[in-house]
């Protein structure tokens, strides 16, 4: 099932609690990819202390991957992690 942008226009905690256990799909022409959510973040804007955008604050990064963007206040990001096992 292909999540519709209303899933996402919801309440921020209801939206990452329902994003849990999904599963991830991306098709090309070579391969296709999966994966399972099994963690969430919800972050409630510049008054969340713990938000990158707490007291109006912009980081690098994101200063350069959203110039220029038109995004909603709902906005999901996704980041990729790998886990090292030394």
């Amino acid at each position: 099932m292909m999540l519709e942008r209303s899933f996402y226009e919801r309440d921020t905690l209801t939206v990452a609690q329902d994003l849990l256990n999904c599963i991830l799909v991306h098709k090309s022409p070579e391969s296709t990819t999966e994966g399972r959510v099994v963690e969430t973040e919800a972050y409630l804007g510049p008054e969340d202390k713990a938000a990158h955008s707490y007291g109006g604050r912009r980081t690098p990064v994101w200063t350069r991957s959203l110039k220029g963007a038109d995004l909603p206040t709902s906005t999901s990001c996704m980041a990729i992690t790998t886990a090292l096992t030394w």
